[in-house]
């Protein structure tokens, strides 16, 4: 049985009675714009209800999108569309009766193997999660993935690495294409973030600072606002990055690196890569990381000589200075440890 039922704030919401292992069950889905999505919300439940044998992955991931497209913002759709068809290819063909919880582990370890950061992991799980609980409830099969634990939070710390100065000049000597060795240079001195650097703009080049007011997340989303309120801000620069990002400024074009269009996301990365390699066979002494800890390598160079940790906050765009703390917490504990050195000689 079903029931559709306008709301008083204009949206449709489906009830749908039905039966399970011989037992009524009810469930009910709200925020439909129209009635006619109401009525093919329940039409395709009932679909995986009757016959789930030769539903595929793929098939059940498009009705699990459709549904979310009812009451979400399109920005968050196109987010949650790009994740599934980049993470979760691999089980497209796979018969919704036939997965097990090793499908879903291999999408794990899968990305055990990236250099995105652990929440953006986890942000990839939890939609997992959310696939295999709605496949659950409308084809009745097992939900697989509700074994599947989310990476520890004790993980990023281990993979945060940073290089000191010495470090990161080493670094540049293998680098030999010049808007790469300066990009990576105002990444390191700025502590800015990747996608806010190159959604530059030459005009957000003010006197002895950089403007941030925008950033690129994904090439195909194009320029975006920044990640939150606090990440507008202006970082001003020592005099070394800023002769490099005024070379660039006076330059034709209208982004800082790149002229016409930004430099790509995952040329970036790629070459990023690439020069340490190079290096690190010259130098096997030189640690493993990823561009984003040029960021944290900033944040650590300025805690370790006594920075303002209010100022460090700001610097970076965190949202409050707990952010901060929590994320460089390690740092501060080899501060305290300091502390009793000084206490001790006294």
């Amino acid at each position: 049985v079903m029931a559709i039922k306008l709301e008083e704030n204009g949206t449709w919401t489906a009830n749908i009675s039905y039966y399970k292992n011989g037992e009524p069950r009810h469930t009910h889905k709200r925020g439909f714009k129209t009635k006619r999505e109401a009525q093919r919300y329940e039409l395709d439940f009932r679909d995986g209800l009757k016959n789930p044998v030769n539903i595929k992955f793929e098939e059940a991931l498009t009705s699990y999108l459709n549904d979310k497209k009812t009451n979400r913002k399109k920005s968050t759709n196109d987010e949650l569309t790009r994740i599934c068809s980049d993470y979760y290819s691999d089980l497209s063909s796979v018969k919704v009766q036939d997965l097990k919880i090793r499908h879903y582990q291999q999408v794990k370890d899968n990305l055990t193997k990236t250099d995105l950061s652990i929440s953006y992991k986890n942000k990839i799980l939890t939609i997992l999660k959310s696939i295999s609980k709605y496949i659950s409830m409308h084809y009745e099969v097992a939900d697989s993935a509700r074994g599947i634990t989310k990476f520890k939070s004790y993980e990023i710390r281990k993979e945060m690495q940073t290089w000191t100065p010495s470090e990161f000049f080493l670094f540049q000597e293998f680098v030999d294409r010049e808007i790469y060795k300066d990009l990576f240079h105002v990444l390191y001195f700025s502590g800015a973030r990747i996608g806010e650097i190159r959604a530059l703009y030459k005009t957000d080049i003010v006197k002895n600072y950089i403007s941030v007011t925008k950033s690129i997340r994904h090439d195909k989303d194009g320029v975006t606002t920044p990640k939150n309120d606090y990440s507008v801000r202006n970082i001003p620069l020592d005099s070394t990055t800023e002769g490099i990002v005024k070379k660039y400024s006076a330059m034709k074009g209208q982004y800082l690196f790149g002229n016409e269009k930004p430099l790509s996301e995952s040329s970036v990365g790629r070459i990023f890569r690439g020069y340490q390699k190079i290096a690190q066979e010259k130098h096997p002494d030189l640690k493993q990381i990823r561009i984003h800890d040029l960021r944290h390598s900033h944040a650590t160079l300025l805690i370790n000589n006594g920075a303002n940790i209010v100022a460090v906050s700001k610097r970076l765009g965190h949202a409050n200075v707990e952010i901060t703390l929590k994320t460089y917490t390690h740092l501060f504990k080899e501060s305290e440890l300091k502390l009793i050195e000084i206490l001790e000689k006294i």
